[in-house]
């Protein structure tokens, strides 16, 4: 049986974020990125995250055992995965560009947090290209009163 990746692009693993996180090769657009980063956090691939995110940005910290450490607090505090085993993965609402190297995405991000409590986040994130790699710099959450998953 075949692993699907936890982004919830419905691909197994191995045809999706695999490529990212075990064979290095760059997201070509920052919706890739954004799928990966989800993914990176459901498999506990902190360095992954470290490496991914601008060192210009203000998500950076320069202190890399300190922040590993609570990479993997934030890692362990929630689920990427229904008690099923059903991916809960990441929606996409929108994927703009304000010049040939920096975008926004908005997203919504499906957890379950302590006692498998739902959670949702919908956040807008700025990502920067450089040296041709797309990097995170920064996320925003946004308000939202809707239903929880």
């Amino acid at each position: 049986m075949k692993t699907m990746c936890a982004c919830g692009s419905e691909r197994p693993y191995a045809n999706c974020c695999e490529r990212h996180h075990q064979r290095g090769e760059a997201p070509t657009d920052p919706v890739d990125l954004i799928r990966a980063r989800y993914s990176a956090f459901a498999y506990r691939m902190p360095g992954y995250l470290m490496r991914t995110t601008d060192q210009q940005g203000p998500e950076y910290v320069r202190d890399a055992i300190k922040w590993e450490k609570e990479l993997l607090q934030f890692c362990d505090q929630y689920k990427f995965k229904r008690l099923s085993g059903d991916v809960l993965g990441i929606e996409f609402e929108e994927c703009t560009y304000s010049g040939p190297d920096v975008a926004y995405v908005q997203f919504r991000a499906y957890m379950l947090g302590p006692g498998q409590t739902p959670v949702e986040i919908l956040e807008r994130s700025k990502l920067t290209r450089y040296q041709g790699k797309w990097l995170y710099f920064t996320g925003t959450l946004v308000e939202w009163d809707g239903p929880l998953l």
